[in-house]
Parts: C-alpha cells; structure tokens; sequence
C-alpha cells in the first residue's frame, strides 16, 4: 500500500475549538484621515457582498497615498495578535524568546479597502478564506449619526448550518480582529457608518538567519 493511500485512511474527528475576537481601537484623529482619503478612491465597478454600499477599490495597502498610514495599523495589528498567541497567559518577552530559537514574527497585508454605508446597505454572510494565520479585520472609522453598530459572528462555519450568532457592538475608532475562516454579517448599517476591512497574514515563522552561524 502506498504512502497516498495510507494517508487517505486516516479520520479526522472534530472536537470543540476555540476562535478569538479581539477589540482594540484606533485614534479617531488616524480614522478621520482614513475616512477622508477613501472618498478620493471609490470605485463603482466592483461587485461583491456588500448591498448598498460605496466602496474603494481591493488595493489600498499598495497604494502610494496609503503607505505613510500603514506602520500605524501594522503595529496595532501585531500587539493584537501577540496578546492572542499568549492567550490567557499574556507573558512577557515571548517574542524575543522565539527569536533566539530561530523564529521571527511576519506581517503582511493582503488587502485593504474603505466602505461607505447607509441605512439601505447590508452585508451578506461570508468569510474570507481559511487558510492559518490568516486575519482580518473590521476598523470602524465612524459609526456616523449612531452612537453604536455592530458586527454578528454565525456559530458554525457553513452559513446554512449556523443556528446562532455572536453580535458584537461597535462604536467609533473601534477595530475587530478575528481569524479570516469566521463568517459574519451585517444589517445594522444605518447612521452614515464608515468601515475599513483588511485581511493579512500575521505569525510566527522560521527566520531566513536560523541556519546562520
């Protein structure tokens, strides 16, 4: 019997997992700028799940006018995410412990974009892909005339499986960062909101010096 179908008898059996959603926030004088220069970049060609809504193009981290703004949410990005992987020890010093075995924390964006919502918009259920770490995140630049919106989580990862939610409210300056796999959705779009997603990558991986004396 080959390697390949010995492989192919194995059993993945599901256990209970658990995903973590992490709230942060961001100054709201960064948001403003944000919002702002977005309105200089929508393009209404593209066609997605998002109802209602004006919205820039996929490529804003690639952008020249975006670049200055990109360290900033680099940073908030990967404090969120080494809190996460130290879950719920929260030690100190972990990065620098890797290091000297020979890893390095990576961070690269995938995608940016800025939407425009009013109370005629919607977004449909979806995720944004499943491979590991793998992140994305929700930057609520302004949640406009309301004091609060929200962002609903489905509790199972087939849309038409899923029986219950986890809502998580929202208000200005407010970042979600939650694994890309997780499906969510929205109705609660009205009040002039303005939402920045994201998706990147953000681990642990081997460093190009390991093998170096």
């Amino acid at each position: 019997m080959s390697i390949a179908q010995k492989m192919d008898a194995v059993e993945i059996v599901p256990i209970l997992k658990t995903e973590h959603i992490m709230k942060t926030r961001f100054d709201l004088d960064f948001c403003e700028k944000l919002i702002e220069l977005g309105k200089t970049k929508i393009n209404t060609e593209i066609v997605d799940n998002l109802e209602g809504v004006y919205r820039t193009g996929w490529g804003l981290q690639s952008d020249p006018d975006f670049e200055s703004h990109l360290s900033y949410m680099a940073e908030v990005f990967i404090h969120c995410i080494e809190r996460q992987s130290n879950y719920p020890h929260f030690r100190k010093g972990d990065r620098k412990s890797l290091e000297a075995q020979g890893f390095q924390l990576a961070l690269s964006m995938l995608d940016m974009w800025i939407g425009y919502y009013d109370s005629n918009s919607f977004v449909h259920p979806h995720n944004h892909g499943q491979l590991p770490n793998f992140w994305s995140c929700s930057a609520y630049l302004t949640t406009g005339e309301k004091s609060e919106t929200s962002l609903s989580f489905m509790s199972d990862e087939l849309p038409q499986n899923a029986v219950t939610t986890l809502k998580i409210n929202v208000k200005s300056g407010d970042v979600l960062i939650f694994p890309s796999k997780l499906f969510h959705y929205t109705n609660d779009c009205s009040g002039g909101r303005v939402v920045m997603a994201s998706n990147f990558f953000c681990g642990y991986v081997p460093s190009l010096k390991s093998g170096e004396n």
